[in-house]
């Protein structure tokens, strides 16, 4: 498990994001206090996700098998 500061956090998260291995979570630092994580994807998160598209917080086409099934290999 990876800790960083939220601030290089800020400058580096699409980097972060696409290099984040399958199982992998960042603990995302406020001075020493922990205040996030930022982990991949799990095939467990796909009813959460699936609700939050039936609630419209996120697009419908995340959830898509299609969609997910480009994703399959960093599904842990």
């Amino acid at each position: 498990m990876t800790t960083l500061p939220i601030d290089e956090v800020a400058t580096q998260l699409a980097e972060l994001i696409r290099k984040l291995a399958p199982g992998e979570e960042i603990i995302i630092v406020d001075g020493d206090s922990p205040v996030a994580k930022l982990s991949s994807m799990t095939k467990a998160d796909l009813p959460v996700l699936r609700r939050l598209a039936a609630a419209e917080a996120v697009p419908a086409a995340a959830v898509e098998d299609e969609h997910v099934n480009d994703f399959a290999r960093y599904m842990t």
